[in-house]
């Protein structure tokens, strides 16, 4: 049987590893759920020493 592995062709052809590919069959998360809320909590923290955000 031959296997084949499906590539992304933007801007590729680019590999794209098996748990990515799973990860696109989610449900999406709305950006009015509390998941979303902290997830961009977590990401605005993160992203304060990047653009030297002192408060």
């Amino acid at each position: 049987m031959k296997y084949y592995h499906p590539l992304l062709l933007t801007p590729g052809p680019t590999p794209v590893p098996d748990q990515i590919l799973h990860a696109t069959q989610l449900p999406m998360v709305g950006h009015r759920s509390s998941d979303f809320e902290t997830i961009a909590e977590e990401a605005f923290r993160a992203l304060k020493p990047v653009f030297w955000f002192r408060k």
